[in-house]
């Protein structure tokens, strides 16, 4: 995974751009751009940048593989290079937090009936150490989030068909 897929989301009348460059927020109905989020932006809650260099990686790039609205008040979004997801505060239109996930989180999705979160991970690049993880995030707000951590529960796949409580 060299490369961040360029994807996109929208979130009432705004459209956000995942790129190699950061985050841009676009708004469709008057083709302007309300925001760019550059890579070397820093995170709310932490000051870390959001999309950190890597070692012997030039230039700085974002990488992400997926991405949900929650309750139309934050996008999370996932980082598999730096084993994270970040929390996108959509009216401030900030990362407001980063959250360590199990290695290499590739898909996110949200289950409004339950307001859960669960983030599936490959452990690796070659998928040896699958995990899901799952989080009661939805609720909280913005305060919270900066002063206090997602809780992760990981599950490990034993097989295709079944799951074990690792924690």
């Amino acid at each position: 995974m060299s490369h961040s897929f360029d994807s996109g989301l929208s979130v009432g009348n705004m459209f956000y751009v995942f790129s190699d460059e950061g985050i841009t927020v676009l708004q469709p109905s008057e083709c302007e751009i309300r925001r760019h989020m550059k890579q070397t932006e820093r995170i709310v809650a932490t000051y870390e940048e959001m999309c950190p260099k890597g070692e012997g990686v030039s230039p700085q790039r974002c990488v992400w593989s997926s991405a949900v609205t929650v309750r139309d008040k934050y996008i999370y979004v996932t980082q598999p290079l730096q084993s994270r997801l970040l929390v996108v505060d959509i009216q401030a239109q900030k990362v407001v937090q980063a959250v360590a996930t199990d290695p290499f989180p590739v898909k996110i999705i949200y289950d409004k009936s339950h307001d859960q979160v669960w983030i599936l991970t490959w452990g690796n690049m070659d998928k040896t150490h699958p995990t899901l993880q799952s989080s009661y995030q939805g609720r909280k707000t913005t305060s919270q989030l900066q002063s206090s951590r997602l809780y992760l529960v990981s599950l490990r796949t034993t097989d295709v068909g079944g799951f074990t409580n690792e924690k």
